[in-house]
Order: structure tokens, then sequence, then C-alpha cells
């Protein structure tokens, strides 16, 4: 009995563990992430077209600046493994163009008896398919802004407030996963303290006095057999009926 706790807190364990991976890809994808801020609000360059070259050149830089830094947030590793990898073998989920070198597919891992959940955030799914990724729309709006290109500018930007749509509904998904890890080590937390406490009152029974009640239990049972015989003996009529 006593493993049965020791296996429960195995339990919380690998479903707290598992919680880590989901918690650091909710936090990267949100708005208070690395980049969140940066992409709330794209709109801030939809007047370039007034300003000049130098201007628009220095706004290309920082848009190509996100862009790395998006890419090194897309390559996040937790435990040694790429958040957005999927179920790649490889330290990274994107390469340094915004190409997709992970392998898609799901990372499950059983938190509970019969109770598998889902532990990785995939990468296409957060940051767009091949050819059609966040880090291509920024790429895009970077060459709009070098060229003076405002309906470019203007497309780009709009592109872009759909990738934070997208990798806003990204964590959600991953934020109901995380709930519901945090609820499989919780009942797994509660499952410990209730055998705990069980197996604390059966180990705690005071062996002597428990010797003593069943010895006077047995030596009552014995004599309600006894008076019983000795009430229901046969008399000489019995046997000659």
């Amino acid at each position: 009995m006593q493993r049965l706790p020791l296996a429960i807190r195995r339990g919380e364990g690998r479903a707290e563990r598992r919680a880590g991976r989901l918690d650091q890809g909710v936090d990267l994808l949100g708005p208070g992430g690395p980049q969140g801020q940066r992409l709330e609000d794209p709109d801030q360059g939809a007047n370039v077209g007034t300003l000049g070259s130098q201007a628009r050149d220095a706004l290309a830089a920082e848009v190509a600046q996100i862009r790395e830094s998006l890419i090194a947030v897309a390559n996040t590793q937790y435990l040694g493994r790429p958040v957005f990898g999927g179920v790649t073998g490889g330290p990274h989920a994107y390469d340094a163009t915004g190409r997709y070198v992970g392998v898609q597919g799901a990372v499950t891992r059983t938190v509970a008896d019969g109770v598998k959940v889902r532990v990785d955030v995939d990468g296409p799914t957060a940051f767009g398919a091949a050819g059609d990724t966040v880090f291509d729309h920024l790429d895009a709006l970077a060459t709009a802004l070098r060229g003076g290109d405002g309906p470019g500018i203007s497309a780009a930007i709009d592109v872009l407030e759909t990738d934070r749509e997208t990798m806003t509904t990204a964590r959600a998904d991953a934020g109901t996963r995380t709930a519901r890890l945090e609820q499989a080590a919780t009942a797994a937390g509660d499952a410990e303290l209730t055998l705990t406490t069980r197996l604390a009152e059966i180990e705690n029974t005071d062996l002597p006095k428990a010797m003593v009640d069943l010895k006077m239990q047995e030596v009552a049972y014995q004599s309600a057999l006894a008076a019983t015989a000795r009430v229901m003996q046969p008399s000489l009529l019995d046997f000659l009926r």
C-alpha cells in the first residue's frame, strides 16, 4: 500500500512536467510574449507614404529584426526539444529563412490512467503554413517599405493582423490543454492526500489494543455458541420420536 501514494505523486509530477512545455508555448504566443506586443499594433506604419526613403529603410530594418526575433521565438526549446517542432529530433523548428524544418505530429503524454494530452504546439498552426507564414509576411512588409510600395505595405499589414489572430487562436488551444494538465495534477494531489490519510489510519492502529479487542470478541462468540448448543441439546423424547 505504501507504493500507492508514491505512484500517485509520480502521476502528479508527470502532469506538472507536461504542463511546462505547453505553458511555455502559451507564453510565447501571448501578447506578453517576446514579440507579441510588437505585432499588436502593425498599423503604426500605415502612414509611411509620407516618410522619406531613410525613414522607410529604418522601419524595414526594424521589421527585419522583428522577423529574426520571431524565428528565434519559434525555435525556443523546452528540455532540449523545440516547442513548435512537432516530433522532430532536431534542435530547431525553423531555419534562418523561416522555413519549417520540424516534423509535424502530435506529442502526447499520459498524465493519468487512460488520459493522454497533447503537450506540444504545432508550428504551422501557430505561424502559418509553408509559403504563407508570418515570416513570409514580415519579409513582404520589409520589401514593400524599402520600395515605398504603399499598397504592398497596406496589404502586408492586413495579413499580419490575420497572423496575430492565428497566433491568438493557437495560444487559446494550448491554454485549454494546459488547464487539463493542471486538473490532472490537482486530482493526483487530492488522491495522494486521501490515500496517505487512510494509510496513516491503518499504520497508526494500536496493535496490542486491537489484539485484546479481537480476543474478547472471539471469547464472546465462543460463549454464544456454547450457550446455543446447550439450549438446542436433544432430549430422550426427541430420540424416541
